[in-house]
C-alpha cells in the first residue's frame, strides 16, 4: 500500500517569492509578472538587521489589480506600485502553521489565492499560493491511494471498518482539495473521457460535474483545435517523462458551454495505475490577464500615436501635411473605412479639407456640405464639446437630415468629435480670471470624424477618448499654423514699411539700391538690357515757396501716382530717389522701350494739370527725365548706369526742361 501523502506546510512554501520595492513603476511590475508567469508580486522594504537586511512586507499586487489600474487609463510608467497595491493583506506566521490544511482553511476563509508567510519578527520568509498547494498536494498520489484502499476494502470490508473510515477521510480530503481551487482540475482516462471535474472547472466552463463526467474532453475544446489538442494529449500520455511537473504550463483555447472561446493556461501530468493511464489537467482562465495585456498594449499604442502626432506638430508648420498624416494614421489604427477633417465656414456650411478613405468607398475630399439642421440645432452643442458616437446610422436617433447627408458616403456607423480652437474672449463676455488675465473662449473650427462603411460598429470608450485627444492635437496644430501665418503677414507688412517711402508710398531709396543691384546681376547672367529713368520735378523749390510745403507734399504724391500709372509691368520699380527726384528701374527694356515709358510718364503728368504759376516752363508742373540703358557686363557697374542717367537728366534741364534725353552706357564709355 502507498504511503499517505506528506501534508507538511514546508513543502508548499515558495521561499523565493517575486518581490519589488515600493517605488517600482507599475509597468515594470507587470512586465516582471509576465516574464515569470506569476499572478502576483509582493511589495517589500528591506530593514537593517544585524547580520543582513531583512524584507518587511508592505503589500501585494495581483492580476486583479492589473485589470483595475488598466481600466483607469493611467500612464503606468508614471505610477509607483505602492500607490495601487493591496495594503491590508492576510499573512500567516510560519511557526503557527502546522500543515497545508491550515493554509487551505485560511485561503477559503478569506477567499484569497495568495498567503504570504512571515516569521515571529514579522519579516517575509515566503508565500503559499493555490498553485504551490496544488503542486505539492500530490493529487495523483491521493487518487492512487483512494483506488488502492478501495480495492483493499472490497476484500477486507468486514474485517477493517477503520480502513473504511480512513478511506472516507481521504476521499473527503481529496474533494475538499479539489473544491477550494479556483483553477479547474480535470482528470481523463485513457480514452479521453472526463473522470474528475471540480468546482473550479464548473465555474470556468459553465458545465456541472454531472454534465461533464464520462464525456469526451472534446466538448471543452473548439472544433478547429480538437485534433491538435488530441494529438498533444496522446503524445504526452506516451511520453517517457512520467514525472512531468505540473508547473510546466502552456496556453490553450477553451470552449464554454455557451460556445464562447476563452484563453487558458494549462499543465498536464499523468499517472499509470497498472495498465491504466490517468491524465490530470490543471487549467486557469486567463481571460482577465489577456484583456489586461491587450488593454495595456492598446493604451501604449494610443499614447505613442498621440505623442507622434504631437511631436510632428512641434516640429512642423506644414498644416496640410500634419492633418493628412493624422487622418491616415487614425484610420489605420482604428481599422475603420474613412477618417475626415471637416472645416466650417462662417455660415456653418463647410468643406472636407482632408480625408483618408479605403479604395472601396466614395471619396469626399473637397466636398462642400450645407446642413441646415446642424446650424439651427447642433452648433452650440458641439461648441460645448459634444461627442456623438452612432453605432448604426439607420437604426439610431440620428435626424433624417443628417442621415441623408451620410447616405451618399455609404456611412453605416459614425463617430464625431469637435475641433475647438482657443480665442481671446472679451472681459464682459467670459469674465476676468485672477491677476486680470482674460479667460479663453473656444471656437468651433470643425469636426474630426471616423466612418465605418462596411457594417455597423460599436465604438469603444478608448476609441472615443483617442479621437478626443487627437482633436485637441489638431486644434493645437491649426492654431500654431494660424499664428505662423499671422507672423508671416506681419513680417511682410513690416518689410513693406521698411522699403516704402512714407510720403509717396512708392519704393524708397534703400529699396531702389537693393533692387538695382539685384536686377543688374540678373540681367548680367541673362545678357539682357536694363534701363533706368531719373525724373526731376521742374522748379519745385518755386512751387514750395508759392504754395507751401503741405501742397508740395501733395504734389509729390500725385506725381508718384502718375509715374506708377505709366509703369505697367510687375518687374518695373518706381522709387523716390530723393527730394523731388524719382527713379524707374526697367529690367529687360531697351533704350527705345525706356523712351516710350518716359513719354508715357510725361503724358500722365500733363493729364494731371497740377498748377504751377511760378514754373517758368509751363503753367503746370512738369518733369525733366534722363534715360540710360545698357546690357550689363563684367566691366560695368550699376553706379555707371546711374551716372549716365544723371547726365542725361542734366542735359534735359539744360535744353529747357519738360523733356527727356536718352543715352546709352556702352563699352566705349568705360
Amino acid at each position: 500500500m502507498s504511503n499517505v501523502p506528506d501534508l507538511s506546510l514546508e513543502r508548499a512554501i515558495d521561499r523565493h517569492p517575486l518581490t519589488v520595492s515600493p517605488d517600482t513603476p507599475v509597468s515594470a511590475a507587470i512586465a516582471l509578472m509576465g516574464q515569470n508567469r506569476s499572478s502576483y508580486v509582493l511589495v517589500v522594504e528591506f530593514q537593517s538587521v544585524p547580520g543582513n537586511p531583512r524584507p518587511c512586507l508592505l503589500g501585494i499586487f495581483t492580476e486583479t489589480d492589473v485589470v483595475k489600474i488598466t481600466l483607469k487609463k493611467k500612464v503606468l510608467e508614471e505610477v509607483a506600485i505602492a500607490q495601487v497595491m493591496t495594503h491590508q493583506l492576510i499573512a500567516a506566521n510560519e511557526s503557527q502553521m502546522s500543515d497545508m490544511g491550515m493554509a487551505i482553511d485560511l485561503l477559503r476563509q478569506h477567499q484569497i489565492r495568495h498567503l504570504p508567510i512571515v516569521d515571529n519578527e514579522g519579516f517575509l520568509v515566503g508565500i503559499v499560493t493555490q498553485t504551490s498547494l496544488l503542486q505539492n498536494l500530490q493529487i495523483d498520489s491521493w487518487q492512487q491511494l483512494v483506488q488502492e484502499r478501495t480495492q483493499q476494502l472490497q476484500c477486507e470490508v468486514k474485517e477493517h471498518r477503520q480502513t473504511a473510515a480512513a478511506l472516507q477521510q481521504s476521499q473527503a480530503s481529496l474533494a475538499g482539495i479539489l473544491d477550494i481551487a479556483d483553477d479547474g482540475i480535470i482528470s481523463l482516462d485513457a480514452t479521453g473521457r472526463i473522470q474528475i471535474f471540480n468546482k473550479g472547472a464548473e465555474r470556468i466552463f459553465g458545465y456541472t460535474a454531472a454534465e461533464a463526467l464520462g464525456k469526451p474532453i472534446d466538448m471543452l475544446l473548439p472544433e478547429t483545435l480538437r485534433a491538435v489538442h488530441r494529438q498533444h494529449i496522446q503524445n504526452f500520455a506516451q511520453s517517457a517523462d512520467i514525472a512531468r511537473k505540473m508547473g510546466e504550463r502552456r496556453e490553450i483555447v477553451g470552449l464554454r458551454k455557451d460556445q464562447t472561446k476563452f484563453p487558458a493556461e494549462a499543465s498536464i501530468s499523468n499517472l499509470k495505475l497498472g495498465q491504466k493511464t490517468i491524465l490530470t489537467a490543471i487549467l486557469r482562465d486567463i481571460t482577465e490577464r489577456k484583456q489586461a495585456e491587450e488593454a495595456l498594449q492598446n493604451q501604449i499604442a494610443r499614447e505613442r500615436l498621440v505623442a507622434a502626432i504631437a511631436a510632428r506638430i512641434r516640429q512642423s508648420l506644414d498644416l496640410d501635411t500634419i492633418l493628412n498624416t493624422t487622418v491616415a494614421e487614425v484610420r489605420q489604427f482604428l481599422a475603420c473605412d474613412r477618417v475626415i477633417i471637416y472645416r466650417f465656414f462662417p455660415d456653418w456650411s463647410g468643406i472636407v479639407v482632408v480625408e483618408s478613405v479605403g479604395s472601396s468607398w466614395t471619396q469626399s475630399l473637397g466636398r462642400i456640405i450645407k446642413d441646415e439642421c446642424f446650424s439651427q440645432e447642433y452648433v452650440h452643442l458641439y461648441q460645448n464639446g459634444r461627442i456623438k458616437a452612432i453605432d448604426d446610422v439607420y437604426n439610431g436617433d440620428l435626424p433624417q437630415c443628417h442621415a441623408n447627408l451620410l447616405a451618399p458616403l455609404q456611412v453605416r456607423a459614425n463617430l464625431v468629435v469637435p475641433i475647438l480652437t482657443a480665442t481671446k474672449a472679451a472681459p464682459e463676455a467670459k469674465g476676468v480670471a485672477e491677476f486680470g488675465s482674460i479667460l479663453p473662449e473656444t471656437h468651433l473650427w470643425g469636426l474630426l470624424s471616423a466612418h465605418q462603411c462596411s457594417a455597423t460598429r460599436h465604438w469603444q470608450v478608448w476609441e472615443i477618448e483617442l479621437l478626443k485627444q487627437l482633436a485637441t492635437s489638431v486644434a493645437i496644430a491649426i492654431q500654431q499654423a494660424e499664428l505662423y501665418q499671422q507672423l508671416v503677414t506681419a513680417n511682410q507688412q513690416l518689410q513693406q514699411l521698411v522699403c516704402l517711402d512714407g510720403l509717396t508710398k512708392v519704393a524708397n531709396r534703400r529699396r531702389f539700391d537693393e533692387y538695382l543691384d539685384t536686377e543688374w546681376l540678373r540681367m548680367l547672367r541673362e545678357k539682357q538690357p536694363l534701363s533706368l529713368i531719373l525724373c526731376d520735378v521742374d522748379c519745385f523749390k518755386a512751387y514750395n515757396d508759392t504754395y507751401g510745403h503741405i501742397a508740395g507734399d501733395s504734389c509729390l504724391q500725385e506725381i508718384a501716382n502718375g509715374i506708377r500709372a505709366a509703369v505697367k509691368r510687375p518687374a518695373d520699380l518706381v522709387a523716390r530717389y530723393g527730394g523731388e527726384e524719382f527713379a524707374v528701374i526697367l529690367p529687360n527694356t531697351t533704350a527705345e522701350g525706356a523712351a516710350k515709358v518716359a513719354g508715357e510718364i510725361q503724358s500722365k503728368l500733363r493729364a494731371l494739370q497740377i498748377e504751377h504759376s511760378k514754373s517758368g516752363v509751363s503753367q503746370y508742373v512738369t518733369l525733366s527725365l534722363g534715360v540710360a540703358s545698357t546690357i550689363p557686363s563684367d566691366r560695368s557697374f550699376p553706379e555707371m548706369l546711374i551716372d549716365v542717367a544723371d547726365k542725361a537728366l542734366y542735359q534735359a534741364k539744360a535744353e529747357g526742361r519738360d523733356r527727356f534725353i536718352v543715352q546709352q552706357l556702352t563699352d566705349d564709355c568705360l
